[in-house]
């Protein structure tokens, strides 16, 4: 899993820096749609994490109690 997700990664990055020696003004919107998803990323995990508690919490029958 670790391999997939690296190998995407580095794709990714040598795409954009190709992308931005070409074209250098598109460096500040990909920076900006990095930074955008990385914040709806931390959101995301947040409240799939709070989610899966109290479905952990609905589930248990002791502390449903």
């Amino acid at each position: 899993m670790f391999f997939f997700f690296s190998t995407f990664t580095i794709t990714f990055v040598l795409k954009f820096l190709s992308v931005v020696v070409v074209t250098p003004v598109a460096l500040p919107g990909g920076v900006i749609v990095a930074v955008l998803g990385g914040i709806c990323g931390q959101i995301y995990i947040r409240s799939v994490m709070s989610v899966k508690r109290e479905m952990s919490k609905a589930k248990s029958p002791l502390i449903g109690q």
